[in-house]
C-alpha cells in the first residue's frame, strides 16, 4: 500500500473536550508537585524519588494531546500552523527564560537560597540554550515541527517508532543522565515527544485500537509505577543513567491518559471541573510557576521533606492558577 500523508479524518469541527481539559490540569498540578519535589530529592529520600518519578507520564500527555488537537490546523495550513505556535511556544519562553537565568544572581541578593548548588555561568548558558524548569516548551516546539514537516509527506507510525528507535541507541550509547548529555538541556528526550505527537496525530486520523477502558488504565497506572522504581533507583544507587528509563518508562502513561480522555463520555464532577478550568490555563501556569514555587520553597517550613514538597507545590498550583486567570480575564474585557 502506497504510503501517503497523514491527514486527520473528514469530520465537523470539534467541541471543546472537557476531559482533554482534565487531562492537561491534571497533568500540569503533577509538573508543580514534580518540581517542588526537588527540594526533598536533594536529600536523597527514597520515597521522593519513587513520587517523583510517578509524574513522568505529564510530558508524554501534553505532547500527544497538542498533536491529537493540532492535526486539523497542521494538515491544512503547516506553515501558517508552525508560525502560530512558535509565538505561542516560544513567545512565553524568550520573557522568561531570561528572567530564570539570572534568579541565581538575585535570591541571595534578597537573603534567599537557590534549591540546588550551581556554577552560575553554565546554569545562564543551560537555560538560554533551553535547559531549566521551562524546558519543555522549546522541546514541544521541536517536537511539532519535526511531525508536522513528516506528516505532509508520510503517514504510518514508522516515524513513532524510528523516534523510539534513536532514543534507544543514544541512551545505549551514552553512560551519563540525559541531562548531563544535553549539558543542563534536555534537548535529548526530544525523541519521545516527537513519537507522542506522532501518537496524538495518528489518533486524530481515526485510528482506535481495540483495547478496553481497563486496558488502557493499566497502562496508565503501570507508567506512573515503573518510573517511580527507576527514579527511586537511580537516586538511591547513585546510578544517573536510569533517567533515560524514567523518561521512557512515562511515555505509554501520557499516551494513555489521552485514550482514557477521549474514551469518556460522562460530563467531568467537581474535582474533574476544577482541573479543566486548570487545563485551559496550563501554559501560563507552567510558565509563571518557577516565580511562585521557588521563593514559596525557600521559605515554607518542612520544604526539604515529601510532605512540605506536596504542600508547597499545592498552594503554588493554586496561586499560579489564581494570578494566570485574573490576567486572561483582564485582557478579555
Amino acid at each position: 500500500m502506497e504510503d501517503v500523508a497523514l491527514a486527520p479524518a473528514v469530520q465537523p469541527r470539534r467541541a471543546r473536550l472537557p476531559w482533554l481539559d482534565v487531562l492537561k490540569g491534571a497533568a500540569m498540578a503533577f509538573v508543580v508537585l514534580n518540581h517542588a519535589m526537588i527540594w526533598p530529592l536533594r536529600s536523597g529520600d527514597g520515597l521522593t524519588a519513587f513520587a517523583y518519578g510517578t509524574c513522568y507520564w505529564t510530558v508524554a500527555g501534553f505532547a500527544a494531546v497538542t498533536g491529537y488537537l493540532a492535526a486539523p490546523k497542521s494538515a491544512v495550513d503547516p506553515v501558517g500552523f508552525l508560525k502560530r505556535r512558535g509565538r505561542q511556544l516560544l513567545g512565553p519562553w524568550a520573557i522568561a527564560a531570561p528572567v530564570y537565568a539570572l534568579a541565581p544572581f538575585v535570591l541571595p541578593l534578597v537573603g534567599l537560597s537557590f534549591p540546588i548548588e550551581l556554577d552560575r555561568g553554565p546554569w545562564v548558558l543551560s537555560i538560554m540554550l533551553g535547559g531549566g524548569a521551562l524546558w519543555f516548551l522549546p522541546v514541544l516546539y521541536a517536537a511539532s515541527v519535526i511531525a508536522t514537516l513528516v506528516a505532509r509527506r508520510f503517514a504510518g507510525w514508522w516515524p513513532l517508532w524510528v523516534s523510539l528507535a534513536v532514543y534507544a541507541l543514544t541512551a545505549a550509547l551514552v553512560r551519563e543522565s540525559p541531562l548531563a548529555f544535553g549539558h543542563g538541556t534536555f534537548w535529548a528526550v526530544t525523541p519521545l515527544y516527537v513519537a507522542s505527537y506522532w501518537f496524538g496525530l495518528r489518533v486524530a486520523a481515526g485510528w482506535r485500537p481495540s483495547w478496553s477502558r481497563t486496558a488502557w488504565a493499566c497502562v496508565f497506572v503501570s507508567s506512573l509505577a515503573l518510573p517511580g522504581l527507576t527514579s527511586y533507583w537511580r537516586t538511591t544507587l547513585a546510578m544517573p543513567w536510569l533517567a533515560w528509563l524514567t523518561y521512557a518508562a512515562g511515555v505509554p502513561g501520557g499516551l494513555a491518559a489521552l485514550m482514557l480522555a477521549l474514551e469518556t463520555t460522562r460530563e467531568p464532577g467537581r474535582i474533574g471541573r476544577a482541573f479543566a478550568r486548570l487545563g485551559v490555563d496550563s501554559l501560563g501556569v507552567y510558565v509563571v510557576h518557577p516565580l511562585v514555587l521557588g521563593p514559596l520553597m525557600v521559605v515554607l517550613p518542612g520544604a526539604r521533606t515529601l510532605p512540605g514538597a506536596l504542600v508547597g507545590g499545592s498552594v503554588a498550583v493554586s496561586a499560579c492558577y489564581a494570578a494566570v486567570h485574573l490576567y486572561r480575564a483582564k485582557r478579555t474585557k
